[in-house]
């Protein structure tokens, strides 16, 4: 199964490198030491077997992950923290307007009929945005402008501060949770395109 992901506002990575790693089921704290370190239940031998199977078990590169931003030094960013955590070959990095990207464009011819892309971003919002306008429209209208050009049957998981702009973006979501981001209250709002899910 072909598993795809994207994320049109990717800024340092966060979301394709930790999506990514899921994917590829990569295991949790493999950068670690092996845990109970200093009792009789560690076993560094088993912990180092255990990493190596779950870190091949994606060689096939079946795991495509997509992640776009406006901002050169972003992409830059993301690229050395995708290094870091050993998942740079499973990501394509790309600059320029979401808009643009070969995955949110008709004329992109899918990778299998019946894949899912997965679209999860936490667009810039607040004091980084200028209002939107008639001539400018939100971002969420604009992504799902793009979103609705699309061949594939998207599942999106949104975060933002303004339920209103979410909700008024024509985007299909549904709220998922709220919590805290960098101190702000956010929301994060989940939905799919495909009406027979």
């Amino acid at each position: 199964e072909v598993k795809l992901l994207f994320d049109p506002f990717c800024g340092s990575g966060t979301i394709a490198i930790e999506g990514c790693s899921i994917l590829a089921g990569f295991p949790p704290g493999r950068f670690r030491s092996p845990p109970l370190q200093g009792t009789t239940l560690c076993d560094p031998a088993l912990w180092d077997e255990i990493k190596a199977l779950s870190l091949s078990a994606d060689e096939n590169g079946r795991v495509l992950v997509a992640a776009n931003d406006i901002n050169k030094e972003a992409i830059k960013a993301a690229k050395s923290n995708a290094e870091r955590a050993g998942v740079e070959q499973f990501i394509d990095f790309t600059t320029g307007s979401f808009k643009q990207h070969p995955l949110l464009k008709s004329s992109t011819e899918p990778i299998s009929d019946s894949d899912s892309l997965l679209l999860v971003t936490n667009p810039p919002y607040g004091k980084r945005l200028s209002a939107p306008s008639e001539s400018k429209p939100s971002t969420y209208k604009q992504l799902s402008k793009a979103i609705s050009f699309s061949p594939y049957n998207i599942r999106c998981a949104v975060i933002g501060k303004d339920i209103r702009s979410l909700r008024a973006s024509s985007l299909p979501l549904q709220v998922a949770f709220s919590t805290k981001h960098g101190g702000l209250n956010v929301i994060a709002m989940t939905g799919t395109t495909d009406d027979n899910e």
